[in-house]
């Protein structure tokens, strides 16, 4: 009768695979370039703007940046929603004067949007960012501005209006300021 003492231990193991897997080709995934994606997008589709959007549409990981927030506004369905997406420049905006400044040579740019929860209208506002960094302390801003305005149209603009890098960002405010169209809005 023979007896085998020798035991292999499972760290042993699991670390021998895990050394195979690595050394065995295992690819790493390439970081996202949104401007290279952006370019790819734009030479697929031409000046064809209803392609643009619906290629850069297709895959969440061109637009959706998890920035999304639900604000209480004064009655109970007063829900207004802040959400920040990276939106392409499509062929019909590229002279257009809201994005001067804003959406360089990558293609693409960031967009803030403040729109009533069940509303199927435009957004109330708009505001327009350069960089992921600006956007995201842009939409902390625009959070914080819209729950301190609790729905109250006035006190989001005055809001705005104080905050100079909001005032800089704000591309469209129905009825006050339309950057679009070249300049303020009428009335």
């Amino acid at each position: 009768m023979s007896t085998d003492n020798t035991r292999i231990e499972p760290r042993a193991t699991l670390a021998l695979v895990l050394a195979a897997a690595v050394l065995g080709g295992c690819e790493r995934l390439q970081p996202f370039d949104p401007a290279g994606r952006a370019a790819s997008v734009v030479a697929d589709c031409g000046e064809d703007a209803a392609c643009v959007h619906e290629r850069w549409l297709r895959d969440p990981r061109d637009w959706n940046l998890g920035l999304r927030a639900e604000v209480a506004g004064r009655s109970p369905r007063g829900l207004l929603v802040v959400e920040t997406v990276r939106e392409i420049v499509s062929p019909e905006l590229r002279g257009a004067p809201c994005l001067a400044g804003v959406a360089g040579a990558a293609g693409f740019y960031y967009r803030t949007s403040v729109s009533a929860e069940a509303s199927g209208e435009f957004s109330l506002a708009v505001f327009h960012w350069r960089s992921f960094d600006e956007a995201a302390a842009g939409h902390r801003a625009v959070v914080a501005a819209v729950a301190d305005a609790r729905g109250d149209d006035e006190g989001l603009w005055s809001a705005v209006e104080r905050a100079p890098a909001l005032d800089r960002a704000c591309a469209r405010w129905r009825g006050r300021c339309d950057r679009c169209a070249g300049g303020p809005a009428p009335g």
